[in-house]
């Protein structure tokens, strides 16, 4: 299976926090990683599946939008980007526009405009082939 990273960029590393998995978010861990973009560029599938539903990151805040891409081997949640028009329940590749980065430093002061991805549940095989 082939990945890419959905903005085009790598992790960020700014003076909100870094954006790699695991990275200190006060008394939590940090789950998922943040790739780095600007705001109102496409946002790319990292993977192939389909866009299933929206994804809210924030219940009570609703401006944040994302979108679950499910594949039979991974599943991701994508947040920060307007998906595109009528992309839920569209089949993708890896690579593919699926949508348009919103800036999150609106809402978390000093933090690039990035894609949050997390893997929600992945075969542990495909990890083995990751190169």
């Amino acid at each position: 299976m082939k990945f890419v990273s959905p903005t085009g960029q790598g992790i960020r590393n700014d003076i909100a926090g870094q954006g790699c998995h695991g990275a200190p978010r006060g008394n939590r861990l940090h789950i998922g990683c943040d790739y780095a973009g600007v705001a109102g560029q496409q946002v790319y599938a990292p993977h192939d599946g389909v866009i299933v539903r929206e994804s809210l990151p924030y219940a009570d805040d609703l401006f944040w939008r994302g979108v679950l891409l499910v594949h039979k081997r991974i599943t991701s949640k994508l947040w920060y980007l307007r998906p595109s028009n009528n992309i839920i329940g569209k089949t993708v590749s890896a690579g593919d526009i699926i949508g348009i980065l919103q800036d999150i430093g609106g809402k978390y002061r000093g933090a690039t405009p990035h894609i949050h991805w997390r893997i929600v549940e992945c075969d542990p095989e495909l990890l083995l082939k990751v190169q």
